[in-house]
């Protein structure tokens, strides 16, 4: 199966002092789960932000679908970022619009609008047990819920490749099972999703784990979990 993602000999640093990628490469299949572990300050980030087109490698390549980034086709690249969701750390919802209008949100920004936007929106809230928010502001929830409806809006256009920046490490245990065991449901539905994590403590039996090491990215025996 030719993979969703993939990147080759990606090369980043932050001049003068640190290289944070080197010749690092990833492979990610349609339907896998991938949790890419490592400390505070190992490149967690600048990775999903390298996938994203957020930030660009001195060197390396990038394929999403088979295509090469789109670094000088504004077209193309709009169409690449289309491809994907994210799930930020900082969660970036907007604080003056309702939680309902943020999960919708990203259909303002395309032209095909599912014809039950409002179904979509509430079935998605549900889920993550958000329906009597909707009409709140972010800024009246916790972290936790503001992460959940981050989940939401990432997922509601139902991009082939999600990225989420150590989503887990927001919510309480009870939370953060009903959102790994979402992640993994959607795995299982063909979605590919790009996972980070600083411990490592995700208990998911098919994930594939990789650890930030040196600049490379190392992969870990399979496992389900620590």
């Amino acid at each position: 199966m030719a993979p969703l993602l993939l990147i080759k000999n990606l090369k980043k640093s932050y001049p003068p002092l640190r290289t944070v990628f080197e010749k690092a490469a990833l492979s990610v299949e349609p339907g896998e789960l991938v949790v890419v572990c490592g400390p505070s300050g190992a490149g967690k980030t600048t990775l999903l932000d390298l996938i994203y087109l957020s930030e660009r490698p001195e060197g390396g390549e990038l394929f999403l679908e088979g295509k090469p980034a789109p670094w000088n086709q504004p077209r193309a690249f709009r169409h690449w970022r289309r491809k994907i969701g994210y799930i930020f750390q900082d969660q970036k919802l907007f604080f003056d619009r309702t939680v309902f209008e943020n999960v919708a949100l990203p259909f303002f920004f395309d032209s095909h609008q599912p014809p039950q936007l409002k179904q979509e929106v509430e079935k998605w809230l549900s889920a993550v047990g958000l329906f009597g928010q909707k009409e709140k502001s972010p800024g009246e929830l916790s972290l936790g819920e503001r992460t959940l409806v981050a989940f939401c809006r990432a997922l509601i256009t139902a991009p082939p490749l999600l990225l989420a920046d150590d989503p887990l490490s927001n919510l309480d245990p009870v939370r953060a099972e009903v959102a790994l065991q979402l992640l993994v449901k959607e795995a299982e539905g063909g979605r590919s999703i790009v996972l980070t994590s600083a411990t490592g403590s995700v208990n998911a039996a098919r994930a594939k784990f990789y650890f930030i090491d040196r600049g490379q990215l190392v992969a870990e025996p399979q496992k389900g979990g620590t």
